[in-house]
């Protein structure tokens, strides 16, 4: 699975305003989209993400639902993406199957200690920059931070955090296989540009 291009959705849009950002982001080749839910009921978690598998389905890009595992399984969603105080992988897995993508989360070597390869097919690590889109997201690790929890890690890693075109670079030089972003993309002037710029970056190692 590739993972270049990891874009996240924003739980303060609107529906409309959601699937018009993403439809953009598709455009420019996004790899993943994570559905990011937060404060809303569940069956309106689920009118969603049906929705954004209508546009995402059809270019073969994955739906990887943050934490929401219940809505995962119901949706028929890819896979899915959890923190340290969410599921465990091991139950999520045993949840949705041996096909399903999970996620997880790593911010400091204490909390890698709770990475079973066996069963996560991902992490995602950070924050690495300052992000004002996840209120505990934690204290940015930085780049040296990043490149030494990727190190001891031997299955694909997203960095994620504050991520920018200009900022993205030195953690592709330091072994990010994929770049998450929220603001980083979804709140640039021209988002299929900004995605087509993302790819690029990859495209260029």
């Amino acid at each position: 699975m590739r993972y270049n291009l990891y874009a996240i959705t924003d739980y303060r849009w609107d529906t409309q305003t959601m699937l018009d950002k993403v439809e953009k982001a598709v455009a420019g080749g996004i790899d993943v989209l994570q559905y990011r839910p937060k404060n809303i009921e569940t069956l309106d978690m689920i009118k969603q993400a049906g929705s954004l598998q209508e546009i995402i389905t059809p270019h073969n890009i994955p739906l990887i639902i943050n934490d929401a595992v219940d809505v995962a399984k119901t949706v028929d969603a890819d896979g899915v993406h959890l923190g340290q105080n969410d599921m465990k992988a091991k139950s999520a897995r045993d949840y949705l199957g041996n096909s399903a993508i999970i996620g997880l989360s790593v911010g400091n070597m204490q909390e890698l200690k709770n990475l079973d390869v066996s069963v996560v097919d991902y992490v995602g690590i950070g924050a690495v920059y300052e992000t004002g889109t996840k209120s505990n997201a934690g204290k940015p690790i930085g780049v040296d931070g990043f490149k030494a929890l990727r190190d001891k890690i031997l299955i694909p890693c997203v960095a994620i955090g504050g991520i920018t075109l200009n900022n993205a670079k030195a953690l592709i030089d330091n072994g990010s296989d994929g770049i998450a972003v929220i603001s980083g993309l979804f709140e640039t002037q021209d988002i299929t540009e900004t995605a087509i710029n993302f790819k690029n970056l990859y495209n260029k190692k």
